[in-house]
């Protein structure tokens, strides 16, 4: 969070993990160069978090300069640290984080509406939107254990399921199954493996 300014000497970075993709060059929106941050809008109890997600993010520099504010703590993950750090960082710096129409043009994680269609997207998740189905399996299996069982292997194959492909969700549950995911899942993995 604090060191990633040592390797950016241009006015924006765009970060993306290996969970991210960029999707959609012609969903590019110019409005992203007046805004410090925009990544995908994260559900909270309190609505939607705008702004979001690190994972797939638009930084500016002026923003990576804001975070080396001693009164920032850093500490991971970051993206959740940068916006506990808001406040500070809108009053003290004047950083812009992006609103919730640019915010979902950029970037989806969780939540995803398929009618907005956006530049990119981050999340196991979401890959049934770049991942090819007959080698969704093989590629899940070569994941690490953490990721085989997570929330997002499970939402990857409800999704695939979703889009009318049972056989590719039940082979998705029989190797999420492998990684013992957490009780609320059995029973939905136990759905999926049946066509």
């Amino acid at each position: 969070m604090k060191d990633l300014l040592r390797y950016v000497d241009t006015p924006f970075v765009l970060l993306v993990q290996w969970d991210g993709f960029v999707l959609d060059a012609g969903c590019w929106d110019e409005r992203l160069r007046t805004v410090d941050y925009a990544g995908a809008q994260w559900p909270t109890t309190h609505g939607p978090a705008v702004g979001g997600n690190g994972g797939f993010s638009w930084r500016s520099r002026r923003l990576l300069c804001a975070l080396a504010d001693p009164d920032i703590v850093s500490a991971h993950p970051e993206d959740l640290q940068i916006h506990s750090y808001r406040s500070l960082l809108e009053q003290r710096h004047g950083i812009q984080f992006a609103s919730a129409d640019i915010a979902d043009r950029f970037s989806q994680e969780y939540r995803v509406d398929e009618h907005i269609p956006s530049f990119g997207f981050h999340s196991l998740a979401r890959f049934q939107r770049v991942l090819d189905p007959r080698l969704a399996a093989a590629f899940l299996s070569r994941l690490p254990l953490a990721q085989r069982g997570s929330t997002e292997a499970v939402a990857l194959a409800v999704a695939y399921a979703n889009a009318g492909m049972p056989g590719v969700a039940a082979a998705l549950a029989d190797i999420i199954r492998t990684a013992e995911p957490a009780g609320p899942f059995r029973e939905l993995l136990m759905r999926l493996n049946t066509p």
